[in-house]
């Protein structure tokens, strides 16, 4: 093959000098692009087959090794606009120690411009909204009397079917007080049965005398006709008596077909109050539900009729790090108008070796040493990043207490790790 390609360049050379030039620089590149993939290949093979060092030797380690990094705050956060605005003025500068709440900086809404058709379309909701108000006024007044004219209703057939009875009870009692018998009335019926009984007896006296010839036949026929008589004026007594309590039956009946008539009116009637309170009540919550949307509605629109001045404030306690905006500048939304800082907690980040990374765990005590004045704070690990960088060093971070807040941020440190 290497004849073969020998004879190839031979035959380029005699054809093409160019040609020639170009496949010796592909040679070349080739050559060296394998060369330094193989050293590549090589360096992290033997990177990787470090020596593996026991506890003891880790901890001599981390205890005379000084790892160095920068201080920064444990927490920041960005206050941004939350619409386009110009920026009109700013309270604060960089370095100062700020309260929640605290004014930082007053724009102008862009947004509260041209505004004209807003405002009038919140006007005419307003006045829309106490129309609906008063319906809804109007409309609870009428649920509410209607709801007092059915009870005052209900309480009034209440009493009137207490007063039919009371009246049919009455009518009764002076019908019956018509039909008791008087002792000398004719028609009493304890009266003609005595009668009858005197008469049955007398006649049956004279009848025997008149078989005995005691008496004669004049006398035996007038006995008859008295029993006749008395008997003829039971009979009509009881007729009476029937009469007048079929005639007592009938006012009952005709007293519940009134009372039923009535009461059947009554309940109609009723029906239809109780509908009219229905759609009353249908009424006043459509009115109801109408007045809750149109303030729904103004709220909407005010919503977006925003106030002209914004004042924007801190939402946490904290030192003022950055102010990337300045008065008058543009500003639009979502746009970063001040960095804050809690400097009360500070932290470190420093790079361990993979040799000695497994010595160190979350919560373990360190030893800050911070700026030329070495000032010490305990700290305590919080993170230990599991993925290594590129040269093979994990990055732990260390937490510590600034009680005083003194200005450490972006001094250097050094960081010892004390043993378990």
């Amino acid at each position: 093959m290497t004849k073969a390609v020998q004879d190839s360049f031979s035959a380029n050379t005699l054809s093409s000098p160019n040609k020639e030039i170009g496949w010796r620089e592909f040679f070349i590149l080739l050559i060296y692009a394998i060369g330094l993939t193989t050293a590549i290949y090589v360096m992290r093979q033997h990177l990787k087959q470090l020596p593996s060092l026991s506890d003891s030797q880790q901890f001599s380690m981390l205890a005379t090794t000084e790892f160095t990094g920068t201080v920064a705050p444990s927490k920041e956060f960005k206050i941004a606009a939350s619409n386009p605005a110009i920026v009109k003025n700013i309270f604060v500068k960089i370095g100062d120690r700020i309260q929640p709440n605290q004014p930082l900086l007053a724009l102008e809404n862009l947004a509260a411009k041209d505004m004209d058709s807003v405002k009038q379309q919140h006007s005419a909701v307003q006045q829309e909204i106490e129309s609906v108000k008063q319906q809804q006024e109007l409309a609870k007044q009428q649920v509410e009397g209607l709801e007092q004219k059915i009870e005052n209703f209900v309480q009034t057939i209440s009493l009137n079917q207490q007063l039919d009875a009371a009246d049919l009870r009455v009518s009764i009692s002076q019908l019956r007080s018509q039909n008791v018998p008087l002792r000398q009335r004719q028609d009493s019926i304890q009266r003609s049965e005595v009668v009858y009984e005197q008469a049955s007896a007398q006649n049956n006296r004279v009848q025997k005398l008149y078989r005995e010839g005691a008496v004669s036949k004049a006398q035996m026929e007038q006995a008859q006709a008295d029993f006749q008589v008395a008997s003829s004026d039971l009979a009509s007594a009881k007729a009476a008596a029937a009469a007048a309590n079929n005639l007592e039956q009938e006012q009952i009946k005709q007293w519940q077909v009134q009372h039923q008539l009535k009461n059947t009116a009554q309940q109609q009637q009723l029906i239809e109050m109780r509908g009219q309170l229905k759609l009353a009540r249908l009424q006043y919550e459509q009115v109801t539900r109408k007045l809750e949307m149109l303030r729904q509605q103004a709220s909407k629109l005010l919503k977006q009729n925003p106030d002209n001045k914004q004042i924007v404030r801190a939402t946490d306690a904290g030192v003022i790090v950055n102010l990337p905006v300045a008065a008058g500048d543009q500003i639009f939304t979502g746009t970063n108008l001040a960095g804050l800082a809690k400097i009360e907690d500070l932290k470190v980040q420093v790079p361990v070796s993979a040799s000695a990374i497994n010595s160190l765990y979350i919560g373990q005590r360190a030893v800050v040493q911070v700026g030329m004045g070495r000032q010490k704070f305990e700290a305590t690990i919080v993170t230990i990043n599991p993925l290594p960088a590129q040269n093979l060093t994990y990055t732990v971070e260390v937490q510590f207490k600034n009680s005083v807040n003194a200005l450490l941020v972006g001094q250097s440190a050094k960081v010892h790790f004390l043993s378990k």
